[in-house]
């Protein structure tokens, strides 16, 4: 290989070196954090139409008896 193959090579490698030092310096797992239009969890636990969504997807694949279970099948 000339001096400039050499040279291009380097550069690529340490560049994907910097890359791989850049993504693995913090934590691989790092928290999640979301919102449902600017609410917390408390107060999703008091909105109505959050429960309406929720009880809609569960209800695709689970049943639910409000107040005291919810019962899956195929998970």
């Amino acid at each position: 290989m000339d001096r400039y193959t050499k040279f291009v090579l380097s550069i690529i490698a340490i560049g994907v070196i910097g890359i791989n030092i850049y993504l693995f310096s913090n934590k691989i797992i790092t928290n999640a954090n979301a919102s449902v239009a600017g609410m917390n969890a408390s107060q999703l636990v008091n909105d109505r139409d959050f429960w309406k969504a929720v009880v809609k997807v569960i209800e695709s694949r689970c049943s639910v008896n409000f107040g005291s279970s919810i019962s899956c099948k195929g998970w």
